[in-house]
């Protein structure tokens, strides 16, 4: 978590646009893409970063497509995967051509 907020830290003396996940430890310089990020939590505070958050908790890692619940950052990410339940667009290309497809 230190290098995470000395990351953050160094983006904003740089005055980059900077939104972060501290529960999935993710920095996010789109504002669309860190709330779509951010919906996949089921619950979230408006800031996690902020001195009233305790560190993630068990309600962090639940799915809010499917409502299972994991115990730690990895196994949540590594289910969004694996099901496509993340609300974030993935790139696709093909014969140079570009296409959003979602993971829902």
């Amino acid at each position: 978590m230190k290098k995470f907020l000395e990351k953050i830290g160094k983006l904003q003396c740089e005055n980059k646009f900077v939104m972060c996940c501290g529960k999935c430890l993710i920095i996010f310089s789109d504002a669309i893409l860190y709330r779509m990020h951010m919906a996949m939590h089921s619950s979230y505070p408006l800031s996690d970063l902020s001195p009233e958050y305790n560190g993630p908790n068990s309600a962090d890692w639940q799915c809010s497509m499917c409502s299972r619940q994991y115990s730690n950052r990895l196994d949540f990410q590594h289910h969004t995967i694996k099901y496509k339940h993340s609300l974030i667009p993935r790139i696709v290309v093909s014969n140079g051509n570009v296409n959003k497809e979602f993971m829902s």
